[in-house]
């Protein structure tokens, strides 16, 4: 028996090595406390654990009356060009965003700061057709995109052991120490660690990817000769989405609005500008303006100045800092 005992302790020692380069090294950055979240990270973060972390770091010091809410297209806008377009004396901005963030989930942030007394003073939601109201829930348990326990009510056990799960499947901890150790990109990495160089202000939650817009910045020619593949042709004729908003959207929907009434929220609602230039559907765009109030609302959906120029975008996926900077600045001129 003891010989069986100490063979499967002899066993198990790699199993020990990896459970404790885990705990040590924290990849995705859930364990510990970190001053900057995106120094000396190689792996895809999950978006809104850092959003709630920061949030609830700051909150009472930095004493936040301003939201940005959205998926990952709320890069594009920023904080200071808000603030600008604002014109305001009392404004403290944060972005409280989420990769492929649904409604339900800036539902759930709205909720949250509400229910902790935060003052919404200014609110952006920023709604994108692919993401916002897609029923296609198979992708919500990947590490990137589960939801916290503090929004979502879900088992803290199952979210954690999510990030450990990860850091096992296929060879991850492989990758991840390879590169931790002789940091050196290797072929057999690049489809599970991101080498972009990125970082986030430490109290607005801003993120940039520094390498994208320094890149075109350098040499646009190259950088959209290197990246042509990203940008397939899209159809000569403008489509239309799907209707998607269906009566649970509506109650988040009337949620957040009801909050918004109560906090007496100065809000605006943008309709994202994709490159795939699918205009949301008209029934869709009625029930936010209906919710919302048209004025409210801005629809930058479909084929337009902006997405008929493909240099306003750094991929398919997610246009530049430029646009949201335009976009910002045509809603709040409209306004005065």
């Amino acid at each position: 028996m003891r010989v069986f005992i100490r063979r499967l302790l002899y066993f198990l020692i790699p199993f020990y090595f990896i459970i404790i380069s885990y705990f040590c090294f924290d990849p995705f950055k859930i364990l510990y406390d970190y001053d900057n979240f995106y120094l000396n990270t190689f792996c895809q973060l999950n978006r809104e654990n850092i959003s709630l972390r920061i949030y609830n770091k700051f909150a009472k010091t930095n004493n936040y009356n301003s939201f940005v809410f959205g998926s990952s297209r709320t890069l594009a806008f920023k904080t200071n060009d808000w603030g600008h377009c604002t014109n305001s004396t009392n404004f403290h901005p944060f972005v409280f965003d989420a990769s492929n963030e649904s409604i339900e989930g800036i539902t759930s942030k709205i909720e949250y700061l509400h229910r902790n007394g935060s003052t919404i003073k200014y609110a952006l939601i920023i709604i994108c057709s692919d993401v916002t109201f897609s029923k296609d829930v198979s992708h919500k348990k990947e590490h990137w995109y589960i939801k916290h326990p503090l929004l979502s009510n879900n088992s803290k056990v199952e979210y954690y052991f999510t990030f450990f799960k990860t850091y096992l499947q296929n060879g991850f901890f492989i990758k991840y120490i390879d590169y931790k150790i002789f940091k050196k990109e290797r072929e057999y990495m690049l489809n599970y660690l991101d080498f972009r160089q990125t970082h986030n202000d430490s109290f607005t939650n801003d993120l940039f990817i520094d390498d994208q817009e320094l890149n075109i910045k350098n040499d646009s020619l190259d950088y959209y000769e290197r990246h042509k593949n990203n940008f397939y042709k899209r159809p000569e004729q403008e489509s239309l989405c799907h209707e998607q908003i269906d009566i649970n959207n509506i109650q988040q929907l009337k949620k957040i609005k009801d909050i918004f009434n109560q906090q007496q929220t100065y809000y605006k609602i943008i309709i994202s500008p994709l490159y795939d230039q699918k205009k949301l559907n008209p029934i869709d765009l009625q029930k936010l303006k209906d919710i919302f109030g048209k004025e409210n609302v801005f629809d930058y959906s479909g084929k337009n100045e902006i997405t008929e120029n493909k240099y306003n975008y750094f991929e398919s996926s997610h246009y530049r800092y430029r646009v949201g900077q335009k976009i910002m600045q045509d809603i709040y001129s409209m306004i005065k």
